[in-house]
């Protein structure tokens, strides 16, 4: 049986984002904003089995810094961003499972 696959969206799904490319090529602090419970919910899912992917229109790079500021990196199966997958691909994603 194959494991369960969430794909998720990374700005105004998981969090907000939008400071960080707003500062992308400053040397300003930034703050990452998760939703509420978003990070405990995603560890819970990974425990009970769930295969978390990211397909998100921003770049791969903003996708892992963000990530991997909030530690949970290591939470996602595969991060892909802009370039590398369409918009919605989730049957690409699918495929690659066997589904």
């Amino acid at each position: 049986m194959t494991s369960p696959i969430l794909v998720w969206d990374l700005d105004k799904t998981l969090g907000f984002f939008e400071p960080l490319y707003k500062h992308w090529n400053h040397d300003l602090p930034v703050t990452i904003q998760f939703r509420p419970g978003m990070i405990q919910t995603l560890r819970r899912l990974k425990e009970q089995g769930f295969i978390h992917r990211l397909l998100t229109l921003a770049s791969t790079r903003a996708a892992h810094i963000v990530l991997e500021a909030a530690g949970i990196r290591e939470l996602f199966f595969a991060i892909e961003g802009i370039g590398l997958r369409g918009k919605g691909d989730v049957e690409g994603i699918g495929a690659e499972h066997g589904l």
